[in-house]
């Protein structure tokens, strides 16, 4: 009977360590997503003419991005270009993080049961 109790909060700490990964995963994604939907948000003001598709993710909207860039002109100013860069760059360092919290070895196992899948 003595035991018992050592199993019991193994198990919690398993149970509470599975679901703080599971919890921070989840965090890092909506972080991601929330700033892919900003950055498409800005490419649309900056350029009103962009093809942005509707389900784009990172690579299609850094395409768009640099196709919308060649087609204009000087309408658009230095500075809403290089906010664009910057919102790239934290967003490609999002996804970063995401995917290599993914890969860690412990969290890897977290990720894979309960379904997190690459950005």
């Amino acid at each position: 009977m003595g035991f018992i109790p050592i199993f019991i909060t193994l198990g919690g700490f398993v149970f509470l360590f599975l679901m703080l990964v599971n919890q921070n995963l989840k965090n890092k994604r909506k972080s991601f997503l929330l700033r892919l939907d900003a950055l498409k948000q800005r490419i649309a003001e900056a350029y009103p003419g962009s093809a942005i598709p509707p389900g784009a993710d990172l690579a299609a909207l850094e395409k768009s991005f640099v196709n919308a860039r060649n087609a204009e002109t000087s309408s658009t100013n230095d500075q809403a270009t290089e906010e664009i860069k910057a919102e790239f760059a934290a967003s490609k360092m999002a996804r970063f993080q995401y995917q290599q919290l993914r890969a860690t070895k412990p969290y890897s196992y977290v990720a894979l049961l309960f379904g997190h899948k690459d950005i």
